[in-house]
């Protein structure tokens, strides 16, 4: 199981008061500096004799943002193979995406390739709607899909240094399809996906391991999984990720 689409958070930005300005795609998504592109590499973890083996990586992720922190597209890969691609805009000083799913891989799980064939006659757009705070963070999320039906609804929780504590995602009808918790600096720790959400094989996986480059973002992590192993229930290495990140500015 390889499906960490991520995920993660589609958003927009611009200036929140006189008092205080709103967080841009680039702040929600906890990227320091003028970041350009982020690609995220996955490799899984095998045991050979009691050794840790990494296998080889493939691409998981691929974003980019414009020079004001504003996401641009995110093409996201299942098995090293492009498997969405989401380009955003504006219209009407509105935010705007659309997405385009590529179901031709006999690799793809049931599920997914179910999916991509019912978006494969023409791309989705969908229209985002956002909520902040009074220091300019943002705490929702609504997903509309061709403007008036309501798709997703994304959440988010702060601490008071500021710092993301849990990021969730709802379904339509209200139920919840995903949740990350954060520790008190901001790095995800914990994702969780609720029992109902079948295409998932594992319901909770943890973050750890983290390695960041000069600017203070990520760009190693180790994820593990919660498994049964002698009737104990432990959390074990599952794959590796990593991101190359590169800057309008090299610093």
């Amino acid at each position: 199981m390889k499906l960490f689409f991520t995920l993660l958070v589609f958003v927009l930005l611009t200036t929140f008061s006189v008092f205080a300005q709103k967080q841009t795609d680039r702040d929600v998504n906890r990227l320091s500096g003028d970041v350009k592109k982020v690609v995220q590499e996955t490799a899984k973890i095998v045991f050979e004799n009691e050794t840790v083996i990494e296998s080889e990586r493939f691409p998981n992720s691929i974003v980019t943002y414009d020079i004001e922190g504003n996401l641009l597209k995110s093409d996201v890969f299942y098995k090293g193979i492009l498997y969405i691609r989401t380009i955003f805009g504006y219209f009407d000083e509105e935010r705007i995406s659309r997405e385009i799913k590529f179901p031709e891989n006999e690799n793809f799980p049931p599920f997914a390739v179910q999916l991509a064939n019912e978006d494969s006659k023409q791309a989705k757009k969908y229209t985002h709607k956002f909520e902040y705070d009074d220091n300019g963070r943002r705490i929702e999320e609504k997903i509309f899909l061709n403007g008036d039906v309501l798709f997703l609804h994304n959440t988010i929780n702060y601490n008071d240094k500021g710092n993301q504590t849990e990021w969730n995602r709802y379904s339509a009808d209200g139920k919840l399809n995903m949740k990350c918790v954060f520790d008190e600096n901001g790095d995800a720790t914990k994702v969780i996906f609720p029992t109902h959400m079948k295409a998932y094989e594992d319901s909770i996986f943890i973050f750890d391991e983290y390695n960041f480059d000069s600017q203070g973002n990520w760009i190693k992590r180790t994820i593990k999984k919660l498994i049964t192993e002698n009737g104990q229930l432990k959390f074990a290495p599952f794959q590796v990720e990593y991101r190359k990140i590169t800057y309008f500015i090299q610093k």
